[in-house]
C-alpha cells in the first residue's frame, strides 16, 4: 500500500509541476512548490 501511495503522491506532484510549466504564474507556481515540499517532508517521515 505504501508504494501505491507514493506513486499517487508522485503523480500529483508531477501533475502540479507540469501545470505550472504549461501555465507559468509566479504566485501559483510558488504556492505549488511549497505544497510539494510539505508533501515530500511528510512522506519522508
Amino acid at each position: 500500500m505504501q508504494t501505491a501511495t507514493a506513486i499517487s503522491v508522485g503523480l500529483l506532484v508531477f501533475g502540479g509541476v507540469m501545470s505550472c510549466l504549461v501555465h507559468p504564474q509566479p504566485h501559483s507556481s510558488s504556492t505549488a512548490r511549497g505544497d510539494a515540499d510539505s508533501v515530500r517532508v511528510g512522506n519522508s517521515r
